[in-house]
């Protein structure tokens, strides 16, 4: 294998090198004026520390070349092609359509102008564009499904696969294409954000701690059991009510319409969670425990006013409603 020649060994003409840099001769050009590398040209540049050229030459344009000047012009002004596209048609250089257009007195676009036009008035353009989803958003975009991604809907084809094998899902009964989810607490069906739906894709696949469940509310999941379940947590407090099958719980919500038997307020009305109540205390009928007739839905304030009466209390464990 050959080594690469040294650029300091290269024998360069350095008078010729300051006069051709000094008029503005691009260092490229002035490699084939002098049939040098241009590594090696570069090198003695900085070797020398030559200033730069306050005016650079222009680019060189054959105007020799024989061209129809009347079909650039057509296909410039009337097909609003771009230089780009007629230089190639014609095989030329950028320079030699930029020229000729300049010597007939025509005046050239922006690139920006010529991106409008392009999109206005060529549609094969705009359907290749709108194909690829480039340099599209929105409705204009071939992906846009509705704009849900933007008022932080799940769509229930995008995301059911990837949950379905853990959680219940349904289409939402007014719109078939948001999904719909089952709240870990309370059973209720409801419409999670994407976030809550990344989140529980996350877990489920390793990549997240935790298990990331949906919560139809906040107070859902404060008062969920196993909610940020680990031993002794930062802010640790008792729990308010003694836990009961989750399944039971979830039947008896769904039997009073979740909403509180004392106070008449629903679940959307509510600052506070539901809680499922005893009305009999089940150290007395441990094996009617699980009795859904023998539990009435509460909310969080009524539960705890409840236990407070006389012969209801937690000491008691017998109480009626």
């Amino acid at each position: 294998m050959k080594k690469r020649q040294a650029h300091n060994r290269i024998e360069v003409d350095i008078v010729k090198l300051k006069d051709l840099y000094s008029q503005g001769y691009p260092v490229t050009q002035i490699s084939k004026i002098m049939n040098t590398s241009v590594d090696a040209l570069r090198y003695r540049i900085k070797e020398l520390n030559l200033p730069k050229p306050i005016k650079r030459k222009p680019r060189i344009v054959d105007n020799t070349i024989k061209l129809d000047d009347k079909k650039i012009i057509d296909l410039y002004c009337k097909d609003l092609l771009t230089i780009e596209e007629i230089r190639k048609r014609f095989n030329v250089n950028y320079g030699t359509i930029k020229l000729r257009l300049k010597q007939n007195n025509i005046e050239l676009r922006t690139v920006s102008e010529s991106k409008i036009l392009m999109y206005k008035n060529r549609p094969e353009i705009k359907k290749k564009i709108s194909i690829s989803g480039k340099g599209r958003t929105g409705k204009l975009s071939s992906r846009w499904k509705g704009g849900y991604s933007s008022r932080n809907l799940p769509l229930y084809e995008t995301y059911m696969p990837q949950i379905a094998y853990a959680e219940e899902c349904r289409e939402n009964p007014n719109n078939k294409k948001i999904l719909q989810v089952k709240c870990t607490y309370c059973n209720k069906w409801f419409t999670p954000s994407i976030i809550q739906v990344y989140e529980r894709i996350r877990c489920l696949n390793g990549t997240q701690m935790g298990e990331g469940r949906f919560y139809c509310s906040n107070p859902c999941k404060e008062e969920c059991p196993i909610f940020g379940k680990i031993s002794y947590p930062k802010g640790f407090k008792s729990a308010t009510s003694r836990e009961i099958q989750p399944e039971l719980r979830q039947l008896r919500f769904g039997i009073d319409n979740f909403t509180c038997q004392r106070c008449g307020k629903n679940q959307s009305e509510l600052n506070v969670g539901l809680h499922c109540h005893h009305i009999e205390g089940i150290r007395w009928d441990p094996l009617e425990s699980a009795d859904i007739d023998k539990v009435i839905t509460l909310c969080k304030d009524c539960h705890i006013k409840v236990h407070q009466k006389e012969g209801c209390q937690y000491i008691d464990m017998r109480c009626g409603k």
